[in-house]
């Protein structure tokens, strides 16, 4: 989350939605993994920790972004939970 600095919240006041920034466990600001990521941890992201996330915040409708791998995320999570996907935004620098 350092890294994106007040983006998050500014984003949320400029769209008027709640924004909800997490990082990935073992990246920036969260706890270290104590396991290596599968392959398949892109994936694994959306299938087994965004539910979590959706369920523990009470988040129905949502907007996936994600940044470089973190794109690669939200278009698992966008095509995962579909129906409740308002939009998709990947962005790299």
């Amino acid at each position: 989350m350092e890294l994106w600095r007040g983006f998050p919240a500014r984003l949320s006041a400029s769209t008027g939605r709640r924004g909800i920034a997490y990082d990935r466990l073992g990246f920036g600001g969260s706890a270290p993994r104590s396991d290596r990521p599968t392959a398949d941890f892109i994936a694994e992201e959306a299938e087994r920790h965004f539910p979590e996330v959706r369920e523990g915040l009470g988040i129905g409708r949502f907007v996936a972004f994600g940044h470089s791998v973190g794109g690669g995320i939200a278009v698992n999570c966008a095509s995962r939970f579909a129906d409740a996907c308002e939009a998709l935004i990947t962005e790299s620098a």
